[in-house]
């Protein structure tokens, strides 16, 4: 009887002590340190690409530091994640604009799993890790519980001192009305673009611009095709090499174009010259623009929706982002 009242004991310390804490058999699943609550994609220009943390990397969209959740908001949340979520991780719009990131973190302040809300759509998204879901079932139960839940989740996070808005154009305001100064650097330069963000790439030249041997056995390819509801039919790839990550779409059928790429390897030469690896001097010698002396990620863009976005790292460029519709 003792034993199992100190088994009992050690498990209840685990589960409230203030330094580590798990969700136990609720989302994520793994033991963390604390959970951070952000606004992000404040002018909704994410455009798909909505994780909140990208190969390592925070989003620079994250706004601010963030809010930690105190101990009575953390076990709050643990109880809202062990609720069958499924409808709501589906959506109960056609939309889906998340203004909201939650991120669990280590003792270390790294984080290792990540999620977002959509309270205009009323939807959520588990990026990493995903976890499985119940077939969704739509019914006038089932909504009405998903509509309780994005409520509840509502009251966690403005329990934080998190606002939450019904409009985009709100969150667009309060972007302008609290704008800090970034630590990105943001220039116009079509001249760059011009030169050096490929013209129609497509999975063949990728492969081509990857100098390694043996690409195959480091190459890989995921599809999955979608038809509208006109009929038309398209085709998507993420191709991977690495920690590189490359999406092409494009109609069944014919190419497939690029829309997205994070280059996370000194191997993949896009930008011709340009590469992971090289000093960002480099780059600025070949361009012309004010703002911050020291940024951690430099964009670079035409005004027409392409952009290239560096990662700055020690004098280096530790990540190049490849955006059609910046």
């Amino acid at each position: 009887m003792r034993l199992q009242t100190l088994v009992f004991a050690i498990i209840s310390f685990l589960f409230t002590s203030g330094t580590v804490h798990s969700g136990g058999s609720a989302w994520p699943g793994m033991p963390y340190h604390h959970v951070k609550v952000y606004l992000y994609n404040l002018d909704g220009k994410l455009f798909g690409r909505h994780s909140p943390i990208k190969e390592g990397i925070p989003d620079p969209t994250l706004f601010g530091e963030g809010v930690t959740l105190n101990t009575e908001s953390q076990n709050a949340l643990n109880k809202w994640l062990r609720q069958d979520l499924s409808l709501l991780n589906e959506g109960m719009a056609g939309c889906y604009i998340p203004h909201h990131a939650i991120i669990f973190y280590d003792d270390q302040n790294k984080p290792i799993a990540w999620m977002s809300a959509c309270f205009m759509c009323t939807g959520i998204r588990f990026y990493f890790p995903v976890p499985k879901m119940k077939k969704v079932v739509y019914n006038s139960k089932t909504e009405q519980m998903a509509n309780r839940q994005i409520a509840d989740l509502r009251k966690i996070v403005e329990g934080a001192g998190i606002p939450v808005f019904d409009t985009a154009e709100e969150y667009g305001k309060y972007m302008q009305k609290n704008k800090k100064v970034s630590n990105e650097r943001v220039c116009l330069d079509t001249a760059f673009i011009r030169n050096y963000y490929p013209e129609k790439l497509t999975m063949d030249v990728l492969m081509k611009s990857i100098s390694a041997d043996s690409i195959d056995a480091k190459f890989s390819t995921t599809h999955h095709a979608k038809v509208t509801a006109g009929g038309d039919a398209y085709s998507f790839y993420e191709c991977r090499y690495k920690t590189s990550r490359f999406w092409f779409s494009g109609r069944k059928g014919g190419p497939a174009y690029l829309d997205h790429a994070v280059i996370l390897n000194e191997e993949v030469r896009l930008l011709q010259q340009i590469a992971v690896g090289i000093q960002e001097k480099q780059i600025y010698s070949m361009i012309t623009c004010e703002g911050h002396p020291y940024p951690s990620s430099l964009v670079l863009h035409n005004g027409a929706g392409k952009a290239i976005r560096f990662s700055l790292y020690n004098g280096e460029i530790s990540g190049i982002e490849l955006l059609s519709d910046y």
